[in-house]
């Protein structure tokens, strides 16, 4: 007997965060939060070696939070904020 498909689809958007929700979730940020991040961004920078070109992990942490307040990357609330910006700085790191 064939499956018949739903007569009505149920839809799901995702809305990115506003700069207003970044900057409060930045501010949200613990001490025990930025140093992991920190930490991670130090590991980050010691395994690009001759790529490093002058950056540090303070860099790479900056970089990922502007790109996400200018709108060049997208954080959803659904997101937990410190690893957005773990993998938000991850895939910087890979580009540089």
């Amino acid at each position: 007997m064939p499956i018949e498909p739903p007569t009505e689809q149920a839809t799901f958007t995702r809305i990115a965060a506003t700069v207003a929700e970044i900057s409060a979730a930045i501010d949200a940020l613990t001490h025990e939060e930025l140093h992991a991040l920190k930490t991670f961004g130090r590991e980050r920078i010691h395994m690009l070696m001759d790529k490093q070109r002058g950056r540090d992990d303070e860099d790479l942490l900056q970089e990922a939070i502007t790109d996400t307040l200018m709108g060049n990357r997208h954080w959803y609330q659904d997101v937990d904020f410190c690893h957005y910006l773990y993998w938000a700085m991850k895939s910087i790191s890979d580009r540089w």
